[in-house]
């Protein structure tokens, strides 16, 4: 897991504790600079990180989470000051995953981001699998539910920056045929997808 723990050191320091890149532990100076981004940052976090998206603070009994983007962003609400005694975690970030009739299922995380288009996922993962269905894929919740979509529409759209957006935790499901699959796109009698249990060439 990512983590920073931060505690009082003479009331003027906080050791700062996780897998910030390099180094585990970091001794904070707060009589420098106390704001939440001075304190991950002197901590050896940086802002290319993709190992969290969220920051949980907690002081006391309170708690709240604050998103990475919109600190990055200069939101004054997402940058508090810190005060020995209390508790910040980096949360690890959740991965998107795609799987099924792709040529490079795999799983992998967005940093401070919190979403992708489905293309771009798809790009990621090498492209659809000539054995694919893009007919029916799904987009799978981390509680279970799931929507349908057909990705034969994302793909030939002509606008790909208004494909369907995936978020973190989320799993693109691409099921497969037992077929081969063709695409044909363009200056063709007929768009679309084609069967074949023979593999073509062209």
């Amino acid at each position: 897991t990512v983590s920073v723990a931060i505690k009082s050191y003479a009331g003027r320091t906080a050791m700062v504790f996780g897998a910030l890149e390099a180094r585990g532990e970091s001794s904070v100076d707060l009589t420098k600079a106390r704001t939440l981004i001075y304190v991950l940052v002197a901590a050896g976090w940086t802002p290319a990180s993709d190992k969290a998206n969220t920051v949980t603070l907690r002081r006391g009994n309170d708690q709240r989470v604050i998103g990475l983007k919109s600190l990055l962003l200069g939101n004054s609400n997402s940058n508090p000051e810190i005060n020995p005694g209390d508790l910040v975690i980096l949360n690890p970030a959740s991965p998107i995953t795609v799987s099924g009739g792709v040529n490079r299922p795999l799983s992998f995380t967005i940093g401070v981001e919190d979403r992708i288009t489905i293309y771009d996922a798809l790009m990621r993962s090498g492209g659809l699998s000539m054995v694919s269905n893009p007919n029916h894929v799904r987009i799978v919740n981390p509680d279970g539910a799931s929507s349908a979509i057909n990705l034969l529409e994302v793909i030939k759209g002509s606008h790909l920056s208004d494909s369907p957006y995936i978020y973190a935790g989320q799993t693109l499901v691409i099921p497969e045929l037992k077929n081969h699959v063709y695409y044909a796109f363009g200056m063709t009698a007929k768009s679309g997808a084609f069967e074949s249990r023979a593999q073509l060439t062209i």
